[in-house]
């Protein structure tokens, strides 16, 4: 691989860098890296492109892109040191993704998910340049420039990809870092084993056939073991009721009918430490996934799932009157794994979808989407449950 280029400006001013990106949560690093790093980088795209290694994602389906490659991935782990130095943090490298923007793409205003605590963006090459938002001001990064920025934290976007030339392209790479003693420590490498290595299903996307819709998004093994047998131990011995099934709209009662739904639950504080972190998921999924219109969550479940557990395929989404919203999205980490049957599905027209879920792990779904639990054969499950709302749809 090509030798990365000299830093000086950094190396020289460290002091400055620092106050900056704090300041603004992003800075903007000239001469990052070298030409023949950047024509390497963009000929490793095109190529990746040609051979159909390459895909697509929501955020932005006309362009093609790369996760993890073995060639960012070694960019990425060799900027490590140099991007800790400059943030004053010991960092660990996530994963890498390189985009090759086309003609009449868009990138919406979002923030990143945890991985991206610490990120950097260089412009490798392009036909024809293309700015970038950052907290709302645009920046033009030329070939071999770099942006450092707080991914999860300042709204980043850029407006449609414009020119007369439908063949002109942008190729961008992106590489992502955690604080090493921060709270997203354990993102390292993305939950891979090695950088390098395929992507773990975080990013779950399921097909239909005919309109392309992703029917979930996961994030495998991010609620610790210790915390999941916490919250386990926690409900032991307290008094669980009969979930019902219907609406839940305020001043409306719900039935109990264990053939369709047989599970003992109790609701959680809203302002709960993990009940914040279930939303945080969700609120992250729907930036990468959905973009729907949400605002917040009312309601947060501890389920219990006994044998003959069960809840049969249901919607949650429904209006709730007189406050004119609707669960948008549904919300769900799995407590345990130790127990026989009970593994959740989403339901389509064609087939049913099984998600991994292994304990620990988050899965956020469209609430629209038809969903349940197949009955428990033997031992417990335990699980949580929360909804994010958002204005009724019209």
């Amino acid at each position: 691989m090509a030798a990365l280029a000299g830093i000086s400006g950094i190396n020289t001013q460290p002091k400055t860098i620092c106050e900056e990106f704090e300041r603004q949560k992003f800075s903007i690093l000239r001469d990052f890296i070298d030409n023949k790093t950047c024509v390497a980088g963009t000929e490793r795209l095109f190529e990746l492109e040609k051979e159909g290694k390459s895909t697509s994602d929501s955020q932005c389906p006309k362009s093609p892109a790369v996760y993890g490659d073995p060639f960012f991935d070694e960019i990425l782990e060799r900027l490590t040191p140099i991007y800790s130095k400059i943030v004053g943090k010991t960092l660990a490298p996530t994963y890498s993704y390189a985009r090759l923007y086309r003609v009449g793409e868009t990138l919406a205003e979002h923030t990143d998910r945890p991985a991206c605590e610490y990120s950097i963006t260089i412009n490798l090459g392009y036909t024809k340049n293309w700015g970038v938002k950052f907290g709302g001001e645009e920046l033009y990064l030329d070939k071999g420039m770099a942006a450092i920025y707080l991914g999860c934290e300042i709204p980043h976007s850029r407006d449609e990809f414009l020119s007369e030339d439908k063949e002109d392209w942008l190729c961008q790479a992106f590489f992502h870092y955690v604080d090493t003693e921060g709270p997203h420590a354990d993102e390292k490498f993305d939950h891979r084993e090695k950088l390098g290595a395929p992507a773990k299903t975080r990013k779950a996307k399921e097909h239909d056939s005919e309109n392309r819709e992703i029917f979930f998004w996961q994030f495998p093994n991010v609620v610790p073991s210790e915390t999941c047998d916490q919250i386990v131990e926690e409900f032991k011995g307290q008094d669980l009721f009969d979930g019902g099934i219907g609406s839940n709209a305020p001043g409306e009662e719900t039935e109990v009918n264990k053939a369709v739904r047989n599970v003992r639950n109790i609701q959680l504080p809203i302002g709960s430490t993990i009940s914040a972190m279930l939303v945080g998921y969700g609120f992250v999924a729907n930036q990468q996934a959905w973009q729907c219109d949400i605002d917040s969550s009312h309601q947060i479940e501890y389920l219990k799932y006994n044998e003959e557990g069960r809840y049969k395929a249901h919607l949650d989404c429904y209006p709730t009157e007189p406050m004119k919203i609707s669960r948008k999205l549904t919300v769900l980490a799995f407590l345990n794994d130790d127990f026989e049957g009970g593994k959740f599905y989403l339901q389509t027209s064609e087939s049913l979808i099984y998600p991994e879920q292994s304990k620990g792990s988050v899965i956020v779904i469209p609430s629209y989407l038809l969903h349940g639990v197949e009955d428990i054969t033997q031992g417990i499950r335990h699980s949580l449950v929360c909804w994010i709302n958002g204005p009724s749809y019209r």
